[in-house]
């Protein structure tokens, strides 16, 4: 299995980073950030191939980019296939609403699909030799972790989340996992993950490989003098199962 990292940094580029965005083998879209379009371009070639994005949650740094997107599907693609964006309650709304507010009554010209995704379902994607588990996690109402699994190998995808049983759940006996880091510290009432969070995770899961996104540079060093072995891959670059 590859991952591909569009973007790995948080919602305000510290650092340089894009904001958060994956590619998994080659076909299924995780978060769609406001640079992920850029980075698609620059590390991929484009988004002729994709057929599905699937969302964590509908924070603008993980769903900004999708208008975008749409626009590059059918303005450089020409595009007729139907595409398909998957996410929790309400998904159609908000993206409905984003397209609203930036491109309005523009037509696609292909057929926008969108799907709901609860707790604890798994669905196939046809033609990408994905299949998807959703598990619940802390963030926001809708928010939701996910288990890729293709080729027999299973990434696991935090998205934003406060720690818990919940990412545990979602990380056991998976070939890896993503996971945010935002903070060092944590604060009142932010559902964020902060070192000790994370150190406590590592030593549960071990020896589950961990790459860290969402994070910076500063915030990094921090996290990996704290915790040894955690990865941190940077965008464009590609990670194999």
């Amino acid at each position: 299995m590859e991952v591909l990292f569009l973007g790995t940094g948080n919602a305000v580029n510290m650092s340089g980073r894009g904001q958060q965005s994956l590619l998994v083998e080659r076909r299924v879209l995780v978060d769609f950030g406001p640079t992920a379009l850029f980075n698609l371009v620059r590390f991929h070639g484009g988004a002729e191939d994709i057929d599905h994005l699937v969302l964590t949650h509908f924070h603008g740094d993980h769903i900004a980019g999708i208008p975008f997107l749409l626009l590059w599907l059918r303005d450089v693609a020409r595009r007729t296939e139907p595409f398909t964006i998957w996410g929790g309650s309400g998904v159609d709304l908000r993206i409905g609403a984003l397209m609203e507010a930036t491109y309005p009554d523009i037509p696609l010209g292909f057929p926008l699909e969108f799907r709901v995704l609860r707790p604890r379902e798994s669905i196939s994607l046809a033609d990408t030799g994905c299949t998807v588990a959703a598990f619940a996690m802390d963030h926001k109402p809708e928010s939701l972790g996910y288990r890729i699994t293709a080729g027999g190998r299973t990434l696991a995808v935090s998205g934003d989340t406060a720690p818990g049983p919940h990412l545990e759940a979602l990380l056991e006996g998976v070939d890896m996992g993503v996971i945010e880091g935002t903070l060092t510290e944590p604060l009142p009432g932010v559902p964020h993950l902060d070192r000790a969070s994370i150190a406590a995770l590592a030593s549960v899961v071990a020896p589950t490989p961990l790459a860290v996104i969402h994070t910076d540079d500063a915030t990094k060093a921090i996290l990996a003098v704290a915790i040894p072995g955690l990865l941190f891959p940077g965008d464009g670059e590609t990670l194999t199962l």
